[in-house]
């Protein structure tokens, strides 16, 4: 379980929760039996952004996931919300994207191969733009935004693909979102399958605002 993301929650929304939260020693929020994702930060001209995360588990680190891939496992786990997102084309062209709304939904399949899919909505403008990218017609913004949804894709699925060479898969937060809505198919298919991995596709719709390109850069 991820439980860092339910604690941000609970220290965000406390103004318009009621109830009570039962109180927790900081140096064992990670550590009782619980996979957390703890941001890291850099500072840059007196202001601190996100670097990237660690994952601990049971109080000991298992994982150091550079910015770009804790931007995926956000995107995936739906805690994006805006920011800036770096994509590449084939020909290593860099395309710097500024996200300015996420929304992501998960469905679990049926049948006996059990497999979570994705589709991730982003509301994006670009701040430069690439050679090869024509936002001037109604057509190229089209192309525009399936060509950066087909990048989108492609680096989601590398660094979901790199998550199961290095045995940390579970930090994209798929097992919380079976336990918590397909608990009794999840635990099915775990025990005809003990050694079987998740099957995970994602799907990712880009949508261009301001015609597609704006020197506005998002400030925090």
């Amino acid at each position: 379980k991820v439980c860092s993301f339910e604690y941000a929650s609970v220290i965000e929304n406390s103004y318009t929760e009621t109830g009570s939260v039962p109180p927790t020693k900081l140096y064992q929020y990670p550590m009782d039996n619980n996979l957390s994702l703890l941001p890291m930060f850099e500072k840059s001209d007196d202001r601190f952004s996100v670097s990237g995360a660690r994952g601990i588990l049971d109080g000991v680190q298992y994982a150091e996931l550079d910015l770009p891939f804790t931007q995926s496992v956000l995107l995936v786990s739906g805690e994006y919300r805006r920011g800036e997102l770096l994509l590449t084309t084939e020909d290593g062209i860099e395309v710097p994207c500024q996200v300015r709304s996420v929304q992501t939904k998960k469905t679990v399949s049926k049948g006996e191969d059990l497999s979570v899919s994705a589709k991730i909505e982003c509301d994006i403008f670009l701040t430069t733009l690439p050679e090869g990218f024509d936002i001037t017609s109604n057509e190229g913004i089209k192309k525009t935004e399936e060509e950066l949804a087909r990048l989108l894709e492609k680096k989601i699925n590398k660094d979901w693909q790199k998550a199961l060479e290095d045995g940390i898969e579970d930090v994209f937060g798929l097992g919380i979102y079976l336990y918590r809505y397909a608990p009794r198919q999840y635990e099915t298919w775990r025990k005809n399958n003990p050694n079987a991995r998740l099957d995970f596709t994602v799907n990712c719709v880009i949508t261009l605002e301001n015609a597609g390109y704006s020197e506005e850069r998002i400030v925090e």
